[in-house]
């Protein structure tokens, strides 16, 4: 068990796993006078259980490829996290692109849509983190867009002959 000051009155107690450094619970307590049971007297308030879970996010490309995986124009990725029920709430997303689309970028919330536009293959790799700091494994998603038109490849091979 540690014992820590906590704000104005407030004693917080965390109690340690076994097999871990993060605390289970933490019990915060004040310390109130004029009980009636002589000095300051210990109130429980609350208890709090560390949110120790990383978000979990989800890509959802629009529109959607065809069988072959191709898209004919530019895509949107909408990447959607969510934290474990009682979490900290997700903080924000992060991604970047590689391949035929560069970039990155960190979206606040839980939220964030991605354009793609380049011919090519791009890859794209993104995460989570939540308000207490944990950060899920990264993901990748692969986008592939293929512009061209078909009678334009049959033209150009026509050409050659």
């Amino acid at each position: 068990m540690r014992y820590g000051p906590g704000d104005a009155g407030t004693s917080t107690f965390d109690f340690l796993g076994i097999v871990s450094t993060e605390p289970i619970h933490r019990f915060e307590f004040d310390f109130v006078s004029g009980l009636g049971f002589g000095g300051d007297d210990l109130v429980f308030t609350r208890i709090q259980t560390p949110d120790c879970t990383p978000p979990m996010t989800t890509a959802t490309v629009s529109p959607t490829p065809n069988a072959n995986g191709w898209n004919r124009t530019g895509v949107t990725v909408t990447l959607l996290a969510t934290d474990n029920a009682g979490g900290s709430g997700v903080k924000e997303i992060r991604f970047s692109l590689t391949g035929a689309q560069a970039g990155a970028g960190i979206v606040a919330g839980s939220t964030a849509s991605v354009p793609i536009s380049a011919e090519g293959i791009t890859t794209l790799s993104y995460f989570a983190v939540d308000n207490a700091g944990n950060q899920e494994a990264p993901r990748t998603l692969t986008v592939q867009i293929d512009l061209t038109a078909a009678a334009d490849q049959i033209t150009d091979l026509i050409g050659l002959v």
